[in-house]
C-alpha cells in the first residue's frame, strides 16, 4: 500500500495528502448503486475497521503529514484533514458532514474531530450538515492555513 511505503522509506521526511480534481475528498460512495456493497460492508465491519486502521495509520505517522485540500472535502474525507499535522486549504473550498442529511452518523471519524474542533461546534455542524467555508473552517480552528487559489 502507497501509504505505507512513505511511511517505510526512510528517504520521505513529510506527506502530502491532496486530492485530484475538484475535490479534496467526498468521503464514501453513498449512491444509489452502491447500496447493496455499502450495506454488505457496513455489516461485516469491513469499512469501519478499514477506514479506523487508515486514520489511525494517519493520526500516529511518525512524519508530518501536510493535508493540502485542493477542494472541497466532505464526510470522512473532512475527517482525513483532522488526522494530519497541517490542514491547508484553496479558498474556494468548503466542508460538511452530508453524510447526516441522508441519515448517516459521521461516528467513525467523530473520536478525530471533536477532541481537536470541540464537542459545541462539531456537534453543531455533524448534527445539521451545515456547509461551511474554508475561512470559517480557519476560523474554528479546523485549518492551519487558507491558501488563494490558482488560476
Amino acid at each position: 500500500d502507497a501509504l505505507n511505503e512513505l511511511i517505510t522509506d526512510a528517504t520521505v521526511r513529510v506527506i502530502v495528502l491532496t486530492g485530484s480534481g475538484k475535490y479534496f475528498c467526498t468521503g464514501m460512495d453513498l449512491g444509489v448503486r452502491n447500496q447493496e456493497e455499502l450495506r454488505a460492508e457496513v455489516e461485516s465491519g469491513r469499512m469501519a475497521r478499514d477506514g479506523l486502521a487508515l486514520f489511525d495509520t494517519l493520526m500516529h505517522c511518525e512524519k508530518p503529514i501536510v493535508a493540502a485540500a485542493n477542494g472541497s472535502a466532505f464526510g470522512g474525507g473532512w475527517g482525513l484533514l483532522f488526522t494530519c499535522d497541517f490542514r491547508l486549504a484553496v479558498r474556494s473550498a468548503s466542508f460538511a458532514f452530508s453524510e447526516v442529511r441522508r441519515g448517516i452518523v459521521p461516528a467513525l471519524i467523530s473520536s478525530f474531530i471533536v477532541p481537536q474542533l470541540g464537542a459545541f461546534h462539531a456537534g453543531r455542524l455533524m448534527l445539521s450538515g451545515e456547509r461551511i467555508s474554508a475561512e470559517e473552517a480557519l476560523r474554528l480552528g479546523a485549518l492551519s492555513r487558507v491558501l488563494e487559489d490558482q488560476a
